[in-house]
């Protein structure tokens, strides 16, 4: 039977750790290439990358590695846009810069997120970035990012797993995972900057995880709204903004009052509700949808929503 790899090779390259490949258990190498190698009575077992889960730190990295080069295939990146770059490998997501072969001045970021603790994917992205991605006005903006970054971030959450940030125009985004009383949270913050400067117009952060619970037991707190109506204060929509509910309209029914789906009164999209804390919950459901499609657009949407 022909074998993928001679001993000399298995010993002197291979990572000699446990592993978990199909549902079944193994104690093997893994190779340089990510390629899981174990035996049984009917000889060499190789196992795919993708399909491994080891607590093995250089054969997890090994694995991951294979499969995000992978990705960039599948990305159609050529091998020489990536001669002078390198991963960089977070604790879910690894990402990479590189200079597109088709343009002079554009750069691509990659980003590959896994599941937790293997080397599966859990989904990734691609972005283009112009030449302002190193110029002086983008390190200029990076540096106002961070620093609005970590003044938003609650003091008593430490950050364990930061994102990177996602470059949008003038909107800049990242998020990071931090730690609260036992429980992981997923942090946004969003920076917004004038048109070429390094100046912000807003800063606004959001509990993502927060907005994302179903608490079967969660109430509307209710704070008066100077324009009649109610600001729900433990609500925040992803822009930052304070969940607010009125009835300070001719039929006296209950609305969510920023709601986007409403062009009119009594038009499609105009959504009532006959109590205040009926209109709370409404819009409570209303974030949450806005969230996940938010997501759905952030490089770390995966890592949340699953998939």
């Amino acid at each position: 039977m022909s074998q993928k790899y001679t001993s000399e090779q298995i010993e002197a390259q291979g990572v000699l750790c446990k592993f978990i490949s199909m549902g079944a258990e193994h104690h093997g190498w893994i190779m340089p290439d990510g390629t899981g190698v174990s035996y049984s009575d009917a000889g060499e077992l190789l196992s795919e990358p993708a399909t491994i889960y080891t607590g093995h730190v250089e054969g997890q990295r090994r694995t991951r590695k294979a499969v995000a080069e992978a990705q960039l295939l599948a990305f159609g990146v050529q091998p020489g846009d990536v001669a002078s770059s390198s991963w960089k490998e977070g604790d879910s997501v690894w990402s990479i810069a590189i200079q597109a072969s088709s343009s002079a001045h554009d750069q691509c970021l990659i980003h590959v997120m896994f599941k937790a603790g293997a080397a599966a994917m859990a989904g990734a992205t691609i972005e283009t970035l112009s030449r302002s991605f190193t110029s002086e006005l983008h390190l200029a903006r990076l540096k106002q990012a961070n620093t609005e970054f970590r003044r938003h971030m609650p003091f008593d959450m430490p950050l364990i797993n930061p994102q990177g940030w996602q470059v949008s125009g003038t909107e800049w985004v990242q998020a990071g995972f931090a730690q609260h009383n036992g429980s992981s949270m997923l942090i946004e913050v969003s920076v917004t900057f004038r048109p070429d400067s390094a100046e912000t117009i807003c800063v606004s952060g959001f509990n993502v995880t927060e907005a994302l619970s179903d608490d079967p037991d969660w109430e509307p707190s209710f704070r008066a709204w100077r324009h009649g109506g109610w600001y729900v204060s433990n609500l925040c929509y992803p822009s930052g903004a304070s969940g607010c509910v009125s009835n300070n309209y001719p039929d006296e029914r209950w609305r969510i009052v920023c709601d986007r789906r409403r062009s009119g009164l009594g038009e499609p999209g105009d959504f009532t509700f006959s109590t205040r804390a009926e209109a709370s919950q409404a819009e409570r459901r209303h974030i949450q949808t806005m969230t996940r499609e938010a997501l759905i657009k952030r490089p770390w949407g995966a890592l949340v929503l699953g998939g």
